[in-house]
């Protein structure tokens, strides 16, 4: 039943995201945002989430529901050059790795579970507070040095992207 409720309502979300995408009023595509986060908020803070597939140090995917940890960046893991979200340096590409391998290894074992809702960002993710085995996976990460502290209010950063190829 759990794995029937959870399904449903990603598949929900997804299709409500959809809707999103489309609306041309930015009125109504806030007002829906505010619906779809408020019907699948109560499903993802009931259930732990067995299995968060990563992109990278800040982002992943569960069930097919696209999320990003809230106030935190972690670097990119692109090779300088791509064409999409690439490094800015080589170091940049070496800690985003890092920032990856870790936020996997330490949420191997430990169901993540959903503990705040920010809103959507720029790519209509999910923008999430997450802790996984009780821990705050946004606190941990920047105290561990492998996401920096970025926060935003209202779809607008109060400061500028952490630069990851300082030493």
């Amino acid at each position: 039943m759990h794995l029937l409720l959870s399904m449903q309502n990603a598949f929900l979300f997804r299709k409500g995201a959809l809707c999103v995408c489309f609306w041309q009023n930015d009125r109504m595509k806030n007002a829906v945002r505010i619906i779809a986060v408020l019907f699948i908020g109560a499903a993802l803070f009931k259930y732990n989430w067995p299995t968060v597939y990563w992109a990278d140090g800040d982002s992943g995917r569960w069930n097919g529901i696209e999320f990003r940890l809230a106030d935190v960046d972690a670097p990119e893991t692109s090779p300088v050059g791509s064409a999409v979200g690439p490094a800015k340096c080589d170091l940049e590409r070496a800690r985003g790795l890092a920032a990856e391998k870790w936020i996997k290894d330490y949420t191997k074992d430990k169901p993540a579970r959903v503990v705040g809702l920010a809103g959507f960002d720029r790519y209509n993710r999910l923008v999430v507070r997450m802790s996984a085995g009780g821990e705050d996976l946004s606190a941990l990460g920047v105290e561990h040095g492998h996401l920096r502290e970025w926060k935003w209010v209202k779809g607008r950063p109060l400061n500028e992207k952490p630069d990851w190829c300082q030493k």
